[in-house]
């Protein structure tokens, strides 16, 4: 697999990011404790951040600068039940181009990197030229009229299941369009389909592009809740263009 030629990129996010105070901070921590197990902090315009994921000495085992202009650089962690990192997918692209990256990295229990997956534009397209080109005599030939071949739209579709013992409201907000939300009813148990990310030619995490939040309809109005993504449901493929990601509604106890 080749480099990812994104040096330039990498330069220009820590120079914005580097004496700036990262005033907007979200925090996972290992469960019984308050010793952070990851991090995903930005500036206090939203623009620019890292995403930080730790061991239980305090250690950084991974780390990715954060962008919310000029495109975007995202990052969405799991955790294993010790609130431990489990995966960490990243994904970036520029506004207007169309150059992406991505990587996928799992790590074990104990904090140790396990393997890492990484795909981008770059490795899906190779363009070879002749040092030489032979020269061709010059035919004019009659060509019929041919139809465009349009991209095939792929639905990245997610799920929210209800696990906790009263009905919910689950929302799901675009993280650069505030605007385009999804809500949902949710009574216990019940499993429901909430949007989807439409893109073409590929599926996508529907977490890197939507932040999702749940909250009880009438009792337990103090409890606290979290949309975490489902351990023991993997994406499905009910048609060839519609994957399913499936999420959990459950209380913070």
């Amino acid at each position: 697999m080749r480099g990812w030629m994104m040096i330039v990129v990498f330069c220009s996010i820590t120079g914005a990011t580097q004496g700036q105070e990262m005033a907007n901070c979200q925090y996972r921590y290992f469960a019984g404790s308050r010793q952070v197990a990851s991090s995903v902090c930005f500036d206090k315009e939203n623009r620019w951040g890292i995403a930080k994921a730790y061991n239980r000495k305090g250690e950084v085992i991974y780390e990715r600068q954060l962008r919310r202009i000029a495109g975007h650089s995202s990052v969405v962690f799991s955790w294993y039940n010790t609130g431990g990192v489990k995966t960490a997918a990243w994904s970036s692209a520029p506004d207007g181009g169309i150059q992406w990256y991505k990587s996928f990295t799992t790590f074990t229990e104990d904090g140790q990197v396990n393997g890492e997956i990484q795909d981008s534009y770059d490795d899906r397209v190779t363009t070879i030229a002749p040092k030489e080109p032979p020269a061709m005599p010059t035919v004019v030939v009659p060509t019929k009229p041919t139809a465009a071949e349009c991209a095939v739209i792929y639905s990245s579709e997610f799920w929210f299941t209800n696990f906790t013992p009263y009905p919910v409201q689950a929302i799901a907000t675009h993280r650069y369009r505030p605007t385009e939300r999804y809500a949902i009813t949710l009574m216990p148990g019940e499993t429901k389909k909430c949007g989807q990310v439409i893109l073409a030619q590929q599926f996508d995490e529907p977490g890197r592009t939507f932040d999702f939040a749940a909250a009880p309809l009438r009792n337990a109005k103090k409890q606290r809740l979290v949309v975490i993504p489902a351990d023991n449901k993997p994406p499905d493929n009910p048609a060839k263009e519609v994957r399913r990601f499936y999420y959990e509604v459950r209380r913070v106890l």
